[in-house]
């Protein structure tokens, strides 16, 4: 039995075509699909989540589950919410809001009576690296505690 060549192109391509309509139809299916289910989602469920994912073909995340203090599961958004809010109020809130404002009004003080330095010549850096090693040493350690104190001053 012999094949007509022309006849397994013209097979091929009649099946190429009709892939393509299939995937083409799939896709449009899939994106009605989606466009309904995001127009009628109530997204405070996690049914939503789980259907995005089926029709993804990909498998479900698993849901993070958070414990509290005592090892008990926090299973609801509402669960969760007061969890964090009681978390970031532990870290955050110290009681010593006093204390505070007056380490900040310090700061300002210091901030507000503080004099710039004197900046550094080119002629004092050019002296200090003509000079020997030692003699370096000794001429920056001058020029930046004469730097310091003016600051602290």
């Amino acid at each position: 039995m012999t094949v007509n060549p022309d006849l397994v192109v013209a097979a091929r391509i009649d099946r190429n075509r009709a892939s393509a309509v299939y995937r083409r139809t799939a896709s449009k299916a899939h994106n009605d699909r989606w466009d309904t289910l995001c127009e009628k989602a109530n997204l405070s469920t996690a049914d939503v989540w789980h259907f995005h994912h089926s029709l993804d073909k990909r498998l479900p995340s698993p849901r993070l589950v958070l414990y509290d203090d005592n090892g008990i599961p926090l299973v609801t958004d509402q669960q969760q919410g007061k969890a964090f809010l009681h978390r970031f109020i532990q870290q955050f809130n110290h009681c010593d809001l006093e204390e505070r404002q007056h380490l900040l009004d310090q700061l300002n003080d210091l901030c507000r009576t503080a004099r710039a330095p004197q900046p550094i010549t080119v002629a004092e850096v050019t002296e200090a690296i003509r000079s020997s090693n030692d003699h370096w040493v000794l001429t920056v350690s001058r020029l930046m505690t004469a730097s310091i104190s003016q600051t602290t001053s």
